[in-house]
């Protein structure tokens, strides 16, 4: 078995943690922009919030698209600790040490 380390295992894809979250961030900021300069127009001022509005969605779903498989990644890494604790030791870890 090769040797496993942190280097082998983090990936940066260009595309996604670059050029992408660039471009939400810019458009979230531009939104924040046009809602402020048609504060005062009502013709213009629903159009810029839902453009914000759009903006936190896309932004949050940026977000969460890397943060819930990160979780279900380590409630399976825990599973299998508990797992191999028990074929070791027959015995289940103790729930405050598990995820």
């Amino acid at each position: 078995m090769q040797e496993q380390n942190y280097a082998k295992h983090a990936m940066l894809v260009p595309m996604f943690h670059f050029v992408l979250s660039a471009i939400i961030l810019l458009s979230f900021i531009g939104s924040l922009v046009n809602l402020y300069q048609s504060w005062g127009d009502h013709q213009r001022l629903y159009s810029a919030s839902l453009i914000t509005a759009l903006s936190v969605a896309l932004l949050l779903l940026f977000v969460f698209a890397r943060n819930f498989p990160l979780g279900a990644q380590d409630r399976g890494i825990a599973g299998e600790e508990n797992l191999r604790n028990f074929s070791l030791t027959s015995k289940l870890l103790d729930g405050k040490t598990l995820i």
